[in-house]
This record gives C-alpha cells, structure tokens and sequence, in this order.
C-alpha cells in the first residue's frame, strides 16, 4: 500500500494546477465506469470538507509548535490510512461491503499505532517536504494535496463500495471535530426545559482504597480531578445563567458539590460500600436537582460477596468501568424509571477535545428535542484549576490519555473511527453539519442519491 505519495507522472501541489481547480473547470481526466460529472462531484465534496476543516483544524494548537506539529502528524496519518486503500484490498472485499469495513476499521487502528508522538511529527514535516509547501502554507494545505494524489483510488472505492463513500467522508469529519462551533448564550433562555448533562474527562489521585487497589474507580477511590473541577465551574456558571437539573458523572458532580477533593470520606465510602443513602446518586445543591452517574461494579461487588480487594485484582472490574456511551446509558434508564425527570431539550458540557463525541453518542442514542453544546465563553482559565493554559489538560491525571492533547488525540481518533464504522454498518453516517449521526438513503448508488450536506 502506498502512503499518499504523489505519483511519478504528477507535478508537484504548489507548483502545478490542483485538481480542485480542474474539478471546477470540468477537466478532471476520465476513469472507467465513472462519468466526469461524478468524479467533479466527488473531488468537491472532498475540497468543500477542506474548507470546512480549515477554521477548526488550523486553530487547533497544542502547548508547544512540538506538539502542535505531532496533532497535525495525526491528522495527515489519519486522512492517509482511511483513504489510501490499495487496489488489491478494493478487489478482493468488492461487492461486500461489511467485510471492507471490517477489514478497514482493523487495519486504520494498528496504522495508528505504529508511530510514535515524535514519528507523527516527522511525518508531518516529511510530508510537507515532500509535496513542496512553504512555510506559510497550513496542515489543510497539505491535507488537499494528499486528496489529489489519492483521487483515483478515492474513485475506485465508490465504483467498489457505493454508501462507502459518504459514510467514509462522515467519519474523517467525526476524527477531525475539534475546536467546532458551541452553542450560544441567548439560546439558553429559549430552551424548553432544558438540563445539563455534563461528561467528565481524566480523573485525580487515587485515595482510600484505590491507594492499593488502583483498578477501583470512582468516589472514595479517586478525586473528581482537575480537568473536572473546570468542568464543574462550567456547570455552576450555567446553572447562575438558568435554573435546571444537572445529569453528571460523579467527579463533576462532587467537584460541583464538595469542591477538588470530592465528597467527605464517610459519605463517598457509601459508593463502594454500596450504600446509596450514605452515598445517593439524586442530591440538591444550591436548589438544583444533581443526578449523578456512576460505575456501577460496587453493586455487582455487593451481589457476589467479593471483597474490595477481590474486585479490584479481578479482571472483570474493566467491563464496568463508566464510558462515554455508558454515561448516556445511565441516565437513559434513569429516565426510563423517573420519566418525569426527563429533559425536552439538553446542553452537553465536556472538554472540547471530547464534545463532538458526547454530542454524537447521546444524540445517536436518544430522542431529547433538542441538544446544544456549552457556549464557549463559559469555560474556565484552565491555570485557574492547574491545567494546561492552552488545552486545558492536566498532566497529572491519572487516566495516561488524558494528560495531554496530543496523548488524547492519538487514542481518540482511532476510537471515533471505530464508532463511525459500526454505524456506519447500521447504515448511518455522521452528519456534520447537525453533529449526528444520520440514516443513509436506503438506495444509494449514484451521486444523485448522496446526501444534499455532502454534495452542495
């Protein structure tokens, strides 16, 4: 498989006509069974991704030019392996496309891993020598030099896999959605009953039992951590914006309520001692309802009269461990038990590097009105919590992952992927332009039926 090197016979991006340029001008060269009115369609909804990119990708920086340079080493990587098929896979998967898929979400994780943060840096700055850029160039420069020298094979995908294509754009819109547009402040007072539900990010230093039994997660094992304290400030200047209920992990909810050490020993031993009228999932804080998710292995722990000690050398501990789907699961069925507390519209808090996934998952699993991220103005000097002052990352978590942007982004767009594919499977794409995931037009084989949002 080539890495989207550019072909022998090709000039150079910077110094030849693009075929953005050609695709505009209709002089795109011909490739068998696909009409120039498709091949122009299908280069300008990759060009048109681009520009929709530019903004988000091109403000997306980390700490140091370093790590800024190694973010857009991911991203160049990411473009590369999803779309650089070699001929010979498209072959022998034609005509299945679940088996392409499968193949193809197996084989872009081990591509991601194979480098290093440094090797994701040189290889952004390889690739941007070798397609000739100057330095005033960007990484969404280089991204639209990549597409022309993939374009033929980006062809033989579709001819191969028709509702591959759509789903494939959707999904490196889903890996790249960062630093996206948030909601409004004047939208909070127009919401029909609306609540919080905020998702927290990383975790703080282990305490009580989680001191020797580090597997244990969760109140009395851990501190809600820093990320999550910044977080809870965001919940709490909503909640002075507009009075709602609040449906939060457990570390926001206790930042939220107790302040960076989370809940009082005697009353978080409730949670592993599962005990929920020492330690309850429903509080009142300052007037406002705060429900509280959490993992929920004290329970199975209880019910299997396993120790402390037993679960947290058990293995199975992990299959409990709180996601992001997990999140929305319990609150679903909390709702399910309580539908009168059930929102008609929702405003998602998370760390931006997290957001677009929150948005995509809880709106891919409920039928909540309507749904807007946090306003952007709301979210806290990150120095004020001892965060990173750019990224707002706190190297001190305890989940690895989350101690920096880059660290995040490595684990986070392989994952994004993996999620874009399964619903992809479903016949469901990402819709960026709504930041959900939509139903595929059931006959789709031609341009014509692709989605208005990936063609205008």
């Amino acid at each position: 498989m080539s890495d989207g090197s550019p072909r022998p016979q090709e000039s150079s991006f910077v110094s030849s006509l693009s075929a953005v340029q050609m695709a505009r001008s209709g002089d795109l060269l011909p490739l068998e069974g696909v009409s120039s009115e498709d091949r122009n369609k299908l280069f300008m909804q990759l060009d048109r991704m681009c520009d929709q990119l530019k903004e988000p990708l091109e403000d997306l920086c980390g700490e140091t030019q370093q790590e800024t340079e190694i973010l857009y080493g991911i991203f160049v990587k990411t473009l590369v392996s999803i779309l650089d098929r070699d001929i010979k896979e498209i072959e022998e998967f034609r005509g299945s496309t679940r088996k392409f898929l499968n193949a193809l979400s197996r084989r872009f994780p081990t591509a991601m891993v194979e480098l290093s943060e440094e090797e994701y840096q040189d290889y952004y700055n390889e690739k941007r020598r070798q397609y000739g850029l100057t330095e005033d160039q960007t990484v969404i420069d280089l991204m639209r030099a990549l597409l022309e020298s993939m374009v033929d094979k980006i062809f033989m995908i579709f001819q191969a896999f028709p509702k591959v294509v759509p789903g494939i754009v959707g999904a490196l819109h889903f890996c790249f959605a960062y630093n996206n547009k948030a909601g409004a402040m004047d939208d909070i007072q127009a919401l029909d009953e609306p609540a919080i539900m905020a998702f927290s990010f990383g975790t703080g230093k282990k305490i009580g039992p989680g001191l020797e039994h580090e597997s244990l997660t969760g109140p009395g094992v851990e501190q809600p951590g820093q990320m999550n304290c910044g977080l809870a400030k965001v919940v709490k200047d909503l909640l002075a914006v507009r009075k709602m209920p609040v449906f939060a992990q457990w570390e926001i909810a206790d930042a939220l309520m107790y302040g960076e050490d989370g809940a009082p020993p005697d009353k978080a031993a409730g949670y592993y001692e599962y005990d929920t009228e020492k330690y309850p999932y429903r509080e009142t804080w300052d007037g406002h309802d705060i429900f509280k998710a959490v993992a929920l292995w004290p329970e199975i722990c209880k019910e299997q009269g396993m120790t402390l000690k037993q679960m947290g050398e058990s293995s199975s501990i992990k299959q409990y461990y709180l996601s992001t789907q997990g999140v929305v699961n319990f609150f679903q069925s909390s709702w399910r038990l309580c539908p009168e507390v059930k929102p008609k519209s929702l405003i998602i808090v998370a760390h931006k590097d997290h957001l677009a996934r929150c948005v995509a998952t809880f709106r891919a699993q409920s039928q909540v009105g309507r749904v807007m991220s946090c306003p952007t103005s709301l979210y806290p000097d990150w120095e004020d919590v001892r965060c990173t002052r750019i990224t707002g990352y706190d190297p001190l978590s305890t989940q690895e992952w989350t101690m920096s942007r880059s660290n995040f982004l490595e684990k986070e767009v392989p994952w994004r992927f993996a999620m874009a594919i399964s619903l992809l499977e479903q016949s469901k794409y990402y819709n960026h332009e709504n930041k959900y995931f939509a139903d595929l037009p059931t006959d789709l084989t031609t341009f014509a039926d692709l989605p208005a949002e990936l063609t205008a």
